[in-house]
């Protein structure tokens, strides 16, 4: 039961943010070529990420930890080597 409610609100904040990733592509504050699906899962790793820092107290969450997140996010999609490449995973 729990699982299955897990999974309903990890699908909602998904749902949402592809909703809203499209609509700052559509605004051109993000490069057309994102997939929105993709970039909503990314982010919330990030998000979940950051949460389990702040609340594990690890030390190397601050300021500058997330500008070095947010710098190899940038460098990862501009390096075309990188966001070209496929990704080995189940059913690929």
């Amino acid at each position: 039961m729990i699982k299955e409610e897990y999974k309903k609100s990890i699908t909602m904040y998904i749902d949402t943010l592809e909703i809203t990733v499209k609509k700052v592509i559509e605004k051109g504050m993000m490069p057309p070529s994102l997939d929105p699906r993709a970039a909503a899962w990314i982010f919330i790793g990030i998000y979940n990420t950051f949460l389990s820092m702040i609340e594990f107290k690890f030390k190397e969450f601050d300021i500058e930890f997330v500008r070095k997140v947010i710098d190899i996010m940038t460098t990862m999609h501009s390096d075309k080597r990188l966001s070209k490449t496929p990704i080995a995973g189940p059913g690929r």
